[in-house]
């Protein structure tokens, strides 16, 4: 027996337990989250376990906001359905994808969430993190914060994922010393790289010169090396001798690198 529309609405209810969808939360507040100038260009398209995937317009958005993910994840992790993510990953998409969706734009959020309309998009990744630090020191008691990124951290201080983004960019500074100037040594790379500590610099020297040395063993097989390749022998050789330029002798070369790879870069 067929009954009116009216009656079969009237003694519907939704199923209890019933959970939102957790993306499209994240999408409703993500403007909030990242201010209205990061919005406009990158927005999220997927959540895959803990990695939220992040649609950008540009490459260079994509590198600007992975120096803000930190600040992002924490703000993320405020949210119950972002409570889980750890890391982000980003993907170029069509500008029309990346854009907010209309309904989700800056007043999109609860009261106390909402991000300004009338800040122009950020010019650089260092406004963009300043202002992601603004609208996280504007929600949050300042008692329990990460002093970098605003992100809740019991006890203060500065939270994991930032301590660990500065040991990455430390990482980084130091093992591009020790391409560009591999005979400064120790205390001079501390001294320009912040204050690395000795243990650290060590790690970080047998890391680069394995890797050197399996970019090296490729070249010797197949017999060829390009002017990149010949760069490395060279910061190799003065990184694992630990010797000033001028002092590297063909001797030093054959000792550390065998007679025929010597040959095969430095001929």
């Amino acid at each position: 027996m067929l009954r009116p529309l009216s009656a079969a609405l009237a003694g519907w209810a939704p199923a209890p337990g019933g959970r939102s969808d957790p993306l499209g939360a994240i999408v409703a507040q993500w403007p909030a989250l990242v201010g209205a100038g990061v919005a406009a260009n990158a927005r999220p398209v997927a959540l895959s376990g803990d990695t939220l995937v992040v649609g950008v317009r540009s490459s260079g958005w994509s590198q600007q906001l992975s120096l803000l993910a930190p600040g992002i994840i924490a703000s993320l992790r405020e949210l119950p359905e972002g409570a889980a993510v750890e890391r982000l990953r980003f993907r170029l998409v069509a500008p029309a994808t990346a854009r907010p969706r209309p309904g989700l734009g800056a007043a999109a959020g609860p009261a106390g969430l909402r991000a300004p309309r009338d800040l122009p998009p950020a010019a650089s990744a260092a406004e963009a993190l300043q202002r992601l630090r603004e609208h996280a020191s504007a929600r949050r008691p300042a008692a329990g914060a990460c002093t970098d990124c605003g992100g809740p951290h019991p006890g203060g201080g500065r939270c994991s994922p930032c301590d660990s983004s500065e040991r990455q960019a430390r990482a980084a500074a130091v093992q591009r010393l020790m391409y560009e100037a591999p005979w400064l040594g120790y205390d001079e790379i501390a001294r320009l790289a912040g204050g690395v500590e000795r243990d650290e610099y060590d790690r970080l020297r047998r890391a680069l010169l394995a890797r050197w040395w399996e970019t090296l063993v490729v070249a010797e097989r197949s017999k060829r090396a390009t002017p990149h390749e010949r760069r490395i022998a060279s910061s190799y050789v003065l990184l694992q001798s630990g010797l000033d330029p001028e002092r590297i002798t063909p001797a030093v070369v054959r000792n550390l690198l065998g007679t025929q790879l010597a040959a095969l870069l430095f001929s």
